[in-house]
């Protein structure tokens, strides 16, 4: 759907151009100003992608007591997880251009969305491979495994500065720009828990679950392609589509405990589990916007 979208945004700038030659060759009178400031309003059509690679993983020892009997570690990663989720997204920028030549201009735009949509991936079952230790014994293979119930992952605001090189025309101008982008994410991980195949036995290593939660200022890169129309010299119509993306990780880590027996003695697991989660977030933009220009400020 997104590249559908995009394609017709390709084809509505192209038309637009092809209208800014058709103005200039029907009248001398332009409604583009030589400079000013603008603000407005307007939203975006929104595709939201997460590509999510997780690795679990846990150190612990084992006691029969006071006295320390064992200790292991082991890790993994899960299968990598990709989501795309669209939304609607209401839209405020403002800006500023100004041409140096009679054709070419030149300026910079901010903008803000409030997206407020979130991927979710559940029933995660990660693989551990490792070794344990008992006391003056040489290291033992063992295989495990972390399921965790649930991640989600919520992007709620985008905001972008985007510099940009333009065209204009009789009553219209073509540009593109890139520059910095901001996500504010918010990071779930909800119910993970370390188990462990031992002697051909199935332990709770970590005795319970544990759950984990981050919210992230992530700083990306973003390029834009647009065409503004005016309707007049103070107000004109904005559309362009917009590619933003962003990577980050959250290194989570938790302490657990946890009791075994092997049917004569209760052994105490005390460690630390860590999750991390890996993500990079992409997002994808058509943007349409009423402009108010004031020119010449």
């Amino acid at each position: 759907m997104m590249k559908k979208l995009s394609y017709c945004v390709g084809l509505y700038l192209l038309a637009g151009t092809s209208l800014a030659f058709a103005d200039m060759n029907a009248s001398n009178d332009s409604n583009v100003p030589n400079s000013g400031f603008f603000a407005g309003l307007g939203g975006g059509y929104n595709s939201f992608n997460v590509n999510q690679n997780l690795y679990a993983s846990g150190v612990s020892d084992v006691y029969d007591g006071v006295t320390k009997v064992a200790s292991g570690e082991a890790g993994g990663p899960a299968n990598p997880f990709n989501d795309t989720q669209t939304t609607l997204a209401p839209l405020v920028q403002f800006g500023y251009f100004q041409h140096f030549t009679s054709d070419w201009l030149w300026g910079a735009k901010f903008f803000y969305q409030y997206l407020n949509t979130t991927s979710t991936n559940k029933a995660i079952d990660v693989p551990q491979f490792g070794s344990f230790t008992y006391t003056n014994d040489a290291p033992a293979p063992f295989t495990g495994h972390v399921t965790i119930a649930s991640t989600q992952t919520t992007v709620n605001h985008e905001l972008a500065l985007m510099p940009f090189i333009g065209r204009s025309f009789q009553h219209a101008y073509i540009y593109f720009g890139a520059g910095p982008v901001l996500f504010n994410v918010q990071s779930n991980v909800y119910n993970a828990t370390g188990f462990a195949e031992i002697n051909d036995a199935h332990y709770d290593i970590t005795g319970g679950s544990s759950s984990f939660s981050n919210s992230d200022w992530i700083v990306g890169g973003g390029a834009q392609i647009g065409l503004s129309y005016y309707i007049d010299p103070t107000w004109f119509v904005d559309v362009n589509y917009t590619y933003a993306v962003a990577e980050f990780t959250d290194n989570n880590s938790g302490p657990f405990t946890g009791s075994s027996s092997d049917g004569t003695t209760t052994y105490d697991t005390v460690g630390t589990l860590y999750v991390n989660n890996k993500q990079l977030v992409t997002v994808q933009g058509v943007m349409l916007t009423i402009n108010k220009l004031f020119p010449g400020i």
